[in-house]
């Protein structure tokens, strides 16, 4: 399979996570390949208020996200404004989840560190627990 086959299958795999975790629909940003700055997965109806960059990444085997994932989801989040959500996984592994420390403590407590460099790799669970408080 071709990595960008493998990249759209588990775009799809992620987009229904998402509705069966949060009850919202994504679609691919088809966008993303006309621009730069763009995620991976966007809602499928026009939410204005919808508060993420999702950029979803693959690989066959690894322990932890690429720094470069985080950077590309960080310069498209910070170009829209949005919260960057680093979504990955290794072949035959759960999903991981890159987020800011401030975006937990500010989802939990309403409080920042003023340290945007901290970065939290949550499962799916905790991750989607965070979503939840965001959006409600």
């Amino acid at each position: 399979m071709s990595s960008r086959a493998k990249g759209r299958r588990n775009e799809l795999l992620a987009r229904d996570l998402f509705l069966a975790e949060l009850g919202i629909s994504l679609k691919p940003d088809l966008d993303q390949y006309r621009s730069n700055d763009r995620g991976d997965l966007i809602p499928a109806s026009d939410e204005t208020d919808w508060p993420f960059v999702i950029e979803v990444k693959s690989r066959k085997d690894g322990w932890t996200h690429d720094k470069t994932w985080w950077e590309q989801v960080t310069r498209a989040a910070n170009a829209q404004k949005k919260t960057p959500v680093l979504m990955y996984k290794f072949d035959r592994r759960d999903w991981r989840f890159v987020i800011k420390l401030d975006t937990v403590n500010d989802a939990l407590s309403g409080q920042h560190s003023h340290n945007d460099d901290y970065l939290v790799t949550l499962d799916a669970d905790a991750f989607f627990y965070i979503a939840r408080e965001i959006l409600s």
